[in-house]
């Protein structure tokens, strides 16, 4: 037995020396290497100057996490911060500190990149996932924010006491603020929820590295457009954090990296919350929540549980959430990343509020122009209100007015970072600026405008906001027009109504009805009405249109896939081919409104009458024809008086051209353009008598013989009316058509057969063939019709045909 347990006494020596080495060679391999960087808390400990930030960690609760695993970025605030700031880490309660310390820690270990290097996407200076390749060099996008462990819980709120919110009016309740743009999954809950219970809403840190502001090509203005009493770094170790920067960077620790900065960073505020917090954009702020049902408190069971479990209350928990109709939610962090990401924010958005004088201003004179009260807009003007001072992305004070930052509405922002800018702020997921005016938006400040904020307009509104190229072009500022504007009491005259269901699946297009006076059949006016108001809207670069009290003529501008028409005007009244047909005119207030783009014409009070396209004139169509037949059928007696065009119809009506029962000449199409240009009377008989028209009689005045038979006299009527008309172009005296313009005469050869015009406004002339001038009489005379215009010239016009000489036929042919 001795023995035995001796021997068993040596193998337990033999096991326990085993052991020993073995253990040895495990903490050899997997034990911490003595080389290894203590953890973030201790390497602050061992330095001298931040025992500030770690009396914030110890009362935070964070002292374990940042003393063992993980893996962070802190951006740790020294003792000379903290005394520049006027803060005593000691003293300061825990709320407070944690707030510090939350603020300051980035998920995720960050070094910035040395000068002259290229950073990568592990670097501080670049947001992961977000790159542009060209020619196949792939260049990262710079990054400006990181997402921080900080976010705003669950608030005690007094919603507003505003009749939109229904029964939740001025109650206190439980609110979380909305996190994504984007409907997420709820279980249960009132209406769509724009929350998702995973993601927290954390804040975000901006700093700007010179990777950053090079990209975006900006500069120490920007900077100290927000910091006037900081420095601007434009170092890449060095760089600046809010209004400090970077002492000490790229301290690498086993835990994450420390940027020892010279700064106490403390959770901004959001947006929506900096503009609340100040007194003087109250109304601005104020009138975002109140009107147009934009903002909405909805029960979530999800942000309740969320809230039970974080504070033991069981009180019910709304989402406050802002209408998607909007450019994006000022309280949302979530910009670009959404559902939990920690993707480091190259952007963020951009909000201009301004001040409660220049607010009221705006809307006194302009939204409530022809509206009531605020609560009568509709909410696209509340929206467009809104939007023209949202930016969804960051516009530095440098790219103010520039267009290639725009705002929600396309256009630059209208104010001067210099001048206008009262306020500004770098915010946790954006820029503020408070202004000293409001963005007069595009929709409202050009000729657009007038129909869109007037409700005596709305059927022209509806049309003009219905058919894209009409608000593409009235609502560009680069381009000057003079419009008319049509109210809704003549459209309805006329058989124009709005559908009020209009817009949505069920009744999709435009909602413009349209019911001929005296039936019952309801169609849609679209085609109709988009004509009609076409022949209201002129493009005047140079503001041709401002005196129409003198005779003139002007071209439609031609939206919508619309040809362009002609319009005359004189003593302030317009009228179109349909006007003249029904005799009847559009009278205008010649004290037109000015616009950003141009002008606006309203019809004097009592006027029910629109420029009307030439109509259907049962049982024959309106043709150019029948404009010509209708001034063609009183004979002048001894040269005198009768019908203008009466020599001309006579020849025209018994030639192989006309069509007596439509009242059409052959190859003139209808809608098609035309200029028909016919001599008076007394140059037809002049062409008679000099043979370029058929004629009886020996003396130097002849009979016009307006029925020839001779096959040569046939074709030299068919010759003559076609070498007065222009194919496919109208040409009024304007000033704006000059050249060579093609008839619908051709040559023997086939060539088609040209006429010169020299053209100024209120005179053009017209050149013939043998140099010979013709002069288009005053504008008074010129007739509109079908897409065609009517002009009389002074004398007729020549062309000799030269193109078939031969010896046997020595002598050119007329026409």
């Amino acid at each position: 037995m001795y023995k035995f347990l001796k021997s068993l006494f040596y193998l337990f020596l033999i096991v326990l020396a085993f052991s020993g080495c073995r253990k040895q060679a495990l903490d050899a391999f997997y034990g911490r290497p003595a080389t290894l960087a203590p953890p973030i808390y201790q390497t602050l400990q061992a330095k001298t100057n931040f025992t500030n930030m770690l009396a914030c960690i110890d009362k935070s609760g964070y002292t374990n996490i940042l003393s063992t695993g993980g893996y962070w970025t802190l951006f740790a605030p020294d003792d000379a911060a903290f005394k520049k700031a006027n803060i005593n880490g000691a003293t300061l309660d825990a709320a407070t500190a944690t707030k510090i310390v939350t603020y300051c820690l980035v998920a995720s270990g960050y070094t910035s990149t040395a000068a002259g290097s290229i950073p990568t996407g592990s670097n501080i200076e670049v947001a992961q996932g977000f790159f542009t390749i060209v020619n196949g060099v792939t260049t990262p996008y710079a990054a400006y924010k990181r997402r921080t462990t900080y976010h705003d819980r669950v608030d005690t709120t007094t919603v507003p006491n505003y009749p939109v919110y229904g029964a939740l009016a001025g109650q206190n309740i439980k609110v979380i603020t909305q996190n994504t743009n984007s409907p997420f999954a709820v279980t249960g809950g009132t209406g769509t929820l724009l929350y998702d219970p995973n993601d927290f809403n954390f804040k975000y840190l901006p700093y700007f590295t010179p990777y950053y502001f090079s990209a975006n090509g900006l500069s120490s203005y920007d900077y100290n457009f927000f910091y006037p009493t900081s420095t601007y770094t434009n170092s890449a170790l060095n760089f600046n954090v809010l209004d400090g920067s970077v002492v000490n960077g790229n301290i690498i620790c086993e835990n994450g990296v420390v940027q020892e900065i010279s700064t106490v960073p403390q959770p901004l505020l959001s947006l929506e919350k900096y503009m609340a917090s100040k007194s003087n954009y109250s109304h601005f702020y104020n009138f975002i929540q109140q009107y147009g049902g934009l903002i909405t408190y909805g029960l979530s069971p999800d942000a309740t549980s969320v809230n039970t479990n974080n504070t033991g209350s069981t009180a019910p928990v709304y989402v406050k959430q802002y209408s998607n109709l909007l450019a994006f939610s000022p309280q949302n962090e979530n910009f670009p990343s959404t559902g939990g990401s920690n993707a480091p924010q190259y952007g963020g958005w951009t909000l201009a509020a301004p001040t409660n004088s220049a607010f009221d201003a705006y809307v006194n004179s302009v939204l409530l122009e022809h509206y009531p009260s605020l609560s009568s807009l509709p909410q696209s003007v509340v929206v467009d209100f809104i939007n023209a001072h949202m930016a969804t992305a960051p516009v530095w004070p440098s790219q103010i007015g520039n267009i290639n930052h725009p705002n929600y509405n396309a256009e630059p922002f209208r104010f001067n970072a210099n001048s206008d800018v009262v306020d500004q702020a770098i915010c946790s997921n954006g820029m503020f600026y408070g202004t000293n005016k409001v963005q007069a938006t595009n929709v409202f400040a050009t000729v657009y405008g007038r129909a869109y904020l007037d409700p005596a307009y709305s059927i022209m509104y509806r049309a003009l906001s219905f058919f894209t190229s009409f608000r593409l072009a009235l609502t560009n500022p680069n381009f000057k027009y003079t419009m008319i504007m049509i109210p809704d009491v003549t459209l309805k005259a006329l058989g124009f109504s709005l559908n009020p269901t209009a817009g949505n699946n069920t009744t999709p297009g435009s909602g413009i009805n349209y019911q001929a006076p005296g039936t019952n059949s309801i169609t849609s006016g679209d085609a109709q009405l988009e004509r009609t108001i076409n022949l209201g809207i002129y493009q005047t670069p140079a503001n041709e249109l401002s005196n129409v009290s003198q005779p003139g003529i002007y071209s439609t501008v031609g939206l919508s896939s619309f040809a362009p028409e002609y319009v005359k005007f004189s003593n302030n009244q317009f009228y179109a081919s349909g006007n003249q047909d029904n005799n009847t005119v559009v009278t205008v207030n010649p004290n037109y409104i000015t616009c950003s783009n141009g002008i606006v014409y309203y019809p004097v009070s009592g006027n029910n009458t629109v420029l009307i396209p030439t109509a259907p004139v049962s049982p024959i169509t309106s043709t150019i024809g029948q404009d010509i037949y209708a001034k063609g059928q009183i004979a002048p007696v001894n040269g005198v008086g009768g019908d203008p065009y009466y020599m001309f119809y006579k020849f025209l009506s018994n030639s192989l051209l006309w069509n007596a029962t439509t009242r059409s000449i052959q190859g003139v199409s209808v809608g098609t353009d035309y200029t028909v240009f016919i001599p008076t009377n007394a140059a037809i008989q002049d062409a008679v008598n000099n043979g370029w028209l058929p004629g009886t009689g020996t003396g130097a005045v002849k009979a016009a013989n307006f029925t020839p038979t001779a096959p040569s006299d046939v074709n030299l009527v068919t010759n003559f009316i076609k070498y007065h008309i222009l194919n496919a172009n109208q040409v009024v005296p304007d000033g704006k058509k000059t050249g060579n313009f093609v008839t619908q005469l051709f040559s023997n050869d086939g060539n088609s057969v040209l006429l010169k015009i020299n053209n100024n406004v209120n005179a053009m002339q017209v050149i013939d063939g043998q140099g010979r001038i013709a002069n288009v009489l005053p504008v008074g005379s010129i007739v509109l019709a079908d897409h065609a215009v009517i002009e009389q010239i002074d004398t007729y016009l020549q062309y000799l045909d030269s193109t078939a000489l031969s010896p046997n036929n020595p002598n050119p042919n007329k026409y």
